[in-house]
């Protein structure tokens, strides 16, 4: 197909799709088309040059959703006239100046893109008092023009003569990977092709790009007028900028004191390029939290609200893995559900992304969203417990311990993970496993009803008998839907004493341990859970000096069946024999559910890859081996957890969290202290085994264990047959993605619909 025939109706399949309407405007005698759309703090986007307002078409809908966004073509650029003969950069400002006049209620945030970028500073500079932000994205004007040769030698053919092939030449040293851009874009690449070509063809928008790269893009911006700029001011680079490379934005950094945000695996275009990445960075940088707007927020709570720098804010923001390292602009400590509901109202008001932190033990960091609202639920911790009808009542904000210690004064528990430490709430809106799911099913399974506040600022009872679609998403995916503020719970009986412990062999026998487990979780009774890991034995009491640091295999038991079944079930593992410890005892449930506490101390750094396992196989055992044999971490883990049972019995479709085939967990389990100069390499390799570990995975995967850098394939993944209902529910409950500080599920429309 050719050009001329894409070229028809090109605009307008551009926009077709966008969450905005396009109007032509006069701002200083220039008749601009502006793209529109969303409501709230308003955005100005600025594109680069021989560009229009449709290169902002991958990150304009998100931004919409909480944004009021205004893109205009520049002058000269795609539906816009040409500032005819009137001096370039004078002309220019007074445009901005009364398209801001014309269009925002309020000072916007200015995001300038190379040739916009340039507009954008020297704006700043001028008129910083009109602006609340400045965001530079590989903007030209901070040093001289001078692109690396190829890409000068691709603009210049494409500026003297444009076409299909002068652009694509151009466009593969813009973006770094241009079958990736292309694919990502797909069947709009050929009428955003073919837009450009016919706009650069036109003489007088030729002129007057020319006019304004050779007054403001390729000569530096002086020096005096760069230090004028006032306001905040973010860089945002692309990591393989050829025509301003990013050692330009690093010395604008150092010498100006502006943030630089980098954006791996990325050319000279991040809009277009990585959307999800650039829209992630650039989130913080345009929210809006003033302070007159703080103070009132204060003024609605009954609990506290912490800014950077107060007492306590530093405990209300502290996560369990120190590796991520992200700060709120601000903390809610709520007291009661109204403080929820003020919290919500007041980050959807300002556009904020909001976090939610119950036990802070999330490996993601979910909690934290960067220039964001985190909603402290520390406060929040009553429990009430009817062993009647043997159920509880749990608040947001309690520990595990805190609901096995009075649950267990009954005799009941429900599946609550392995770790006392961790938050009840973040571990039952993700699905939620433990030692007990063999017997009772994924921690949603016997979820009973919740309290959410949804996006709206709504209070909701969600259970089986009412908003079911809502307690549906929330059984799995809850993060995605509201802040939950109670959770009601089905116990059984179970302890409170139990059988387990750990015990280990020799590293050398691994392949024989991994045949035996293999073989005596395929028959073991329900009631008994078994841990299988490969690692170096800890310098603790219980091992023998001469096994500390050494490699080992160590199985964690919990039997909480009937103990006078203790010695047959227990048989095939004390079959085994000759072990290098043995902690296998009675022991409380509670004291079980706490002993692997120190193993994972708060504060250090934890980086995971896992998968969930239908079969354990020989090679994959083998791949076990080889990786446990191979690990340069002395403290990592390569293991697997086993679940199935229970949860196998219910539909695919019940509930959310989906995944009924799993019966094994396996995984690469990280974890090194702060500090630790070979971190970047201990990550390598972790994300190595995990792609060694995928091919036996059942392509599903668990929430909770995915890690902040694990892209969107792996969230689809986690929910499988049942994301496109859930994008349907998150749509219906939260269409602006206000809860998106987590393993994001978009309110966007199905593929299949």
């Amino acid at each position: 197909m050719s050009t001329e025939t894409i070229l028809v109706g090109a605009r307008e399949r551009l926009t077709e799709d966008l969450p905005v309407s396009e109007r032509q405007l006069m701002f200083a005698g220039v008749s601009t088309a502006v793209l529109e759309g969303g409501e709230g703090p308003p955005v100005i986007l600025l594109h680069g040059p021989s560009a229009n307002a449709t290169h902002w078409m991958r990150v304009l809908p998100d931004l919409a959703l909480t944004h009021r966004v205004i893109a205009p073509d520049l002058p000269g650029h795609g539906a816009s006239e040409p500032a005819e003969g009137r001096p370039g950069s004078a002309a220019l400002f007074a445009w901005l100046g009364h398209l801001i006049e014309r269009t925002c209620e309020s000072p916007p945030v200015l995001v300038g893109h190379a040739l916009g970028g340039a507009i954008a500073a020297r704006f700043a500079a001028g008129d910083g008092d009109r602006i609340r932000a400045l965001v530079l994205v590989d903007a030209l004007g901070l040093a001289p023009f001078d692109p690396a040769p190829d890409f000068g030698a691709a603009l210049q053919e494409y500026v003297a003569e444009p076409s299909e092939r002068t652009h694509d030449l151009l466009w593969r040293h813009c973006a770094l990977d241009m079958e990736r851009l292309r694919e990502g874009m797909g069947e709009l690449w050929a009428p955003f092709a073919a837009y450009d070509i016919d706009r650069a063809r036109v003489p007088s928008r030729r002129a007057a790009l020319g006019r304004m790269m050779g007054e403001l893009g390729l000569p530096a911006i002086p020096e005096e007028e760069l230090a004028a700029i006032r306001v905040p001011t973010t860089l945002v680079w692309g990591r393989h900028a050829l025509a301003t490379p990013t050692s330009i934005a690093e010395q604008a950094s150092d010498r100006f004191g502006w943030p630089l945000e980098v954006i791996e695996d990325c050319g000279d275009d991040p809009p277009v390029e990585r959307p999800d990445e650039f829209l992630a960075v650039l989130r913080p940088l345009i929210a809006s939290a003033a302070p007159p707007a703080l103070e009132e927020l204060r003024t609605r709570l009954n609990g506290r609200l912490l800014r950077p720098g107060d007492a306590g804010f530093e405990e209300a923001t502290r996560l369990w893995n120190g590796m991520i390292e992200r700060t709120p602009a601000v903390a809610v400590q709520p007291l009661e559900t109204g403080d929820v509901v003020a919290a919500v109202k007041f980050a959807r008001a300002h556009g904020l992304p909001l976090g939610v932190r119950g036990g802070g033990h999330n490996i993601g960091g979910t909690a934290l969203p960067e220039g964001g609202v985190t909603i402290d639920m520390s406060g929040l911790r009553e429990i009430e417990v009817d062993p009647e009808t043997r159920t509880a009542m749990v608040e947001p904000g309690c520990l595990l311990q805190d609901v096995d210690r009075e649950t267990q004064r009954h005799g009941l528990a429900t599946p609550l993970g392995f770790l006392s430490e961790v938050g009840v709430a973040g571990l039952t809106l993700g699905g939620g496993l433990g030692y007990l799911t063999r017997r009772f099913g994924w921690t949603v399974d016997n979820l009973l009803e919740v309290e959410i506040v949804t996006a709206d600022g709504s209070v909701r009872r969600a259970a089986a008998d009412e908003n079911e679609d809502l307690f549906w998403a929330v059984r799995g995916a809850g993060a995605n839907v509201g802040v939950v503020t109670s959770f009601k719970f089905r116990l059984h009986e179970v302890g409170p004493t139990v059988y387990g412990g750990l015990i280990a062999w020799p590293f050398e026998r691994a392949a024989e341990i991994q045949r035996a487990y293999r073989a005596f979780t395929a028959e073991a009774p329900r009631e008994l859970a078994v841990w299988m890991n490969l690692l170096r034995a800890p310098a603790a009491p219980f091992v023998p000096p001469e096994w500390q640091g050494e490699r080992v295999c160590v199985l964690m038991v919990c039997f909480s069946g009937e103990l006078d079944r203790v010695d047959e079930v227990m048989a095939p593992i004390r079959a085994l024999g000759e072990p290098v410890f043995d902690l296998l005892a009675e022991q409380p449930y509670t004291q079980l559910q706490s002993c692997l506490d120190a193993t994972e101390p708060k504060g250090d750094h934890y980086y995971w890859r896992t998968h969930l396992l239908a079969e354990l196989g020989d090679d994959l055992f083998a791949t076990l081996r080889e990786l446990a044999a191979d690990c340069p971490m002395p403290r990592t883990q390569v293991g697997v957890l086993h679940v199935g049972g229970a949860l196998n019995e219910r539909a695919g479709d019940d509930g959310a969290v989906g995944n009924r085939d799993a019966v094994y967990v396996c995984g690469a389990i990280g974890m090194w202290e702060p500090g630790e100069p070979l971190a970047g390499e201990f990550r390598d390799w972790i994300r190595a085994a995990g792609e060694r570990l995928a091919p036996f995975s059942t392509g599903g995967s668990y929430v909770n264990f995915q890690t902040a850098d694990e892209g969107e394939a792996r969230v689809r993944a986690s929910y499988g047959a049942n994301y496109d209902r859930l994008a349907e529910v998150k749509r219906r409950y939260d269409p602006g993605n206000l809860f998106r500080s987590n393993r994001n599920v978009r309110p966007e429309v199905p593929a299949t619909a």
